[in-house]
């Protein structure tokens, strides 16, 4: 009887372990389950800002670097409202901006500002280099072109940063 009772107790014993194994396996599956799912949807969230971002930057460095050959053919009036729209399209940045600073990280708002201002600045050089009615476009400027190529670099430099937090499995970069 004795070694019935500890048999069966023994097998009691051994499905409440094997159970309890098996609960808790379940539960670490289920964790890591969450955390992936979860970086999964930061870095889908991040990717969709990110290409917000250039989508909206894109064109305005487009814009920028073609401004000096067109502004040849066009009128003082038609210049400045070329340049108007371009500071428009610029306007339209700080709310993207602030969405790339929340989603982060530091190191990617960091570039996505230097990018930002970078055209800022490409943009006033331009204003400054503007002529008065009935005067030339100057087609070689070297502060417009130091200007452009840095927000070009701050464009590349946003780009790749972007990506590496894209890749990074931590969602982080450093």
């Amino acid at each position: 009887m004795d070694a019935v009772f500890i048999g069966a107790m023994a097998g009691v014993l051994g499905a409440a372990v094997g159970a309890g194994g098996a609960v808790g396996a379940a539960a670490v599956t289920a964790r890591r389950t969450d955390r992936s799912q979860h970086a999964h949807w930061r870095r889908q969230t991040r990717r969709e800002i990110y290409a917000r971002y250039l989508e909206c930057i894109t064109p305005i460095l487009i814009n920028l670097k073609s401004f000096p050959v067109a502004a040849l053919n066009l009128s003082h009036s038609d210049r400045v409202a070329e340049l108007r729209q371009i500071q428009t399209q610029l306007g339209a940045l700080p709310v993207l901006q602030a969405h790339v600073d929340l989603e982060g990280p530091e190191e990617v708002a960091d570039c996505a500002r230097r990018l930002t201002h970078r055209c800022l600045e490409t943009l006033t050089v331009l204003l400054l280099a503007l002529p008065a009615e009935g005067e030339s476009f100057p087609l070689q400027s070297s502060a417009f072109k130091a200007a452009y190529d840095s927000a070009d670099a701050a464009h590349e430099a946003f780009r790749t940063t972007a990506r590496q937090a894209l890749d990074d499995p931590q969602g982080a970069i450093g």
